[in-house]
């Protein structure tokens, strides 16, 4: 009997990405199962503004017996378009189409905070009721290591091998629970005399009467000047590609995109204020997806440090106190 899985790659170079040639590997080596791939992250606009071709992708899901989640990590973290995929499961109410599917997570990175990512995919995997396998974390480069393949059948060996016997898996993370809270602001007995210090505010609430809304101007006032930027206002053209063309000189692939305005805004704004204030409600086990874009756009400056010596605060409206892993991802 032929074994249909699916993998869902969180790549947005599609099938020239390092992750996906772990799956390809895969493929290769075990031809007597039916493995599907699907470019999520490259083709998120085409899956998000295409509802038919989305239904085909979730038919597809719910006829097959387990899924890989393949991603590369940015920021910490999977791509901004993967995550907007994983919103997309439960905004158009399709998360019955993963429950019970066996799953695994494979990433590569330079095995930096691999684990984050991890944690938050296993909590959206036990959130869809899903039978999770463990995850494989090579390095970029292992792929061309023979050692180091075998040691990835191995451990794609054990999560067919559970398939075929039906094995159960335990969960580890407990449902979020989001209770019903209206956030009250008290009064503001005296603003704060900032001394000349730039605050600035980013946040990505577009609805005042929210609490995350209301907690954004509350904390505004609590100034004497402040001042709040939405990310939505930014005039953001396209996701991070990958091509870290911002690796040799700080330049990036949408200087050349005409009215994309983000890396004006992140020198012009992010980077000259003195006081920072990032601002969101959580989305599942995160920031939401345009907060995930932010970040992963912000890379233009890959690794130099920007914001040292700027004193930073996040205002977080949802039940940061249940999720460790998000609370590590804010630390870090």
């Amino acid at each position: 009997m032929v074994v249909k899985i699916i993998a869902l790659n969180g790549s947005p170079k599609g099938c020239n990405g390092t992750t996906i040639q772990f799956v390809k590997y895969v493929q290769r080596k075990y031809p007597e199962r039916e493995i599907k791939i699907f470019h999520i992250a490259q083709k998120l606009k085409y899956y998000e503004n295409n509802i038919d071709a989305f239904q085909e992708l979730i038919n597809e899901i719910q006829s097959c017996v387990g899924i890989i989640w393949a991603f590369p990590l940015y920021i910490l973290h999977v791509h901004s378009n993967y995550k907007r995929f994983i919103e997309l499961i439960w905004e158009w109410g399709v998360e019955n189409a993963f429950k019970g599917k066996y799953a695994i997570t494979i990433s590569t990175s330079i095995h930096f905070y691999d684990h984050m990512a991890h944690n938050y995919m296993h909590g959206i995997i036990d959130d869809l009721d899903m039978k999770y396998f463990g995850y494989y974390a090579p390095h970029m480069l292992d792929i061309s290591d023979f050692e180091k393949r075998q040691n990835f059948i191995k451990f794609v060996d054990n999560f067919f091998d559970g398939i075929d016997k039906k094995v159960s898996t335990p969960k580890k993370f407990a449902p979020l629970n989001y209770r019903e809270f209206e956030y009250k602001p008290g009064e503001n007995s005296k603003a704060i005399d900032a001394k000349g210090k730039k605050v600035l505010i980013v946040t990505d609430s577009i609805d005042e009467k929210t609490n995350i809304g209301k907690m954004v101007i509350a904390m505004k006032n609590c100034f004497s000047e402040a001042e709040i930027a939405n990310i939505w206002d930014v005039n953001i053209k396209g996701h991070c590609l990958g091509c870290v063309k911002c690796g040799y000189n700080y330049e990036c692939h949408y200087l050349e995109v005409k009215g994309d305005n983000f890396i004006e805004f992140y020198k012009n704004k992010v980077i000259s204020a003195d006081i920072l204030i990032f601002a969101g409600a959580m989305k599942d086990r995160f920031f939401s997806s345009r907060w995930k874009l932010f970040f992963d756009r912000a890379f233009f400056n890959t690794h130099a440090p920007v914001l040292v010596g700027k004193q930073l605060g996040f205002i977080i409206s949802g039940p940061l106190s249940q999720d460790i892993n998000f609370r590590e991802f804010i630390e870090s």
